[in-house]
């Protein structure tokens, strides 16, 4: 089990909505949408402002051997990154990784 808290940092502008979606991942998938997934929206009445969400993320993996393995966070953030307003980033990430035997 992966665990995180990672800062995330919208700057939002009054009347859009903005969403960010966390992912943590191996290398075989990339921002697939499921039951891990952290959500988080800054709604449209919401005065424009630097936002920093404080994001709890977790993502169950199997291992089947000892070894190296990599793993990543991901973030899509809808309207702040696609149309180059404002911007979002993560400030801050704290993981945690806890191995349990079968």
């Amino acid at each position: 089990m992966i665990q995180d808290i990672a800062a995330l940092q919208i700057y939002h502008w009054n009347g859009r909505i903005d969403e960010g979606w966390l992912y943590l991942e191996n290398a075989t998938i990339h921002c697939a949408e499921n039951a891990w997934t952290s959500y988080e929206m800054i709604n449209t009445n919401e005065s424009s402002s630097n936002f920093i969400m404080s994001v709890p993320v977790q993502h169950e993996f199997t291992v089947t051997s000892a070894g190296t393995y990599q793993f990543y966070l991901d973030v899509y953030v809808s309207y702040a990154e696609l149309f180059g307003f404002g911007g979002a980033s993560i400030v801050h990430s704290s993981w945690v990784a806890v191995y349990y035997p079968s």
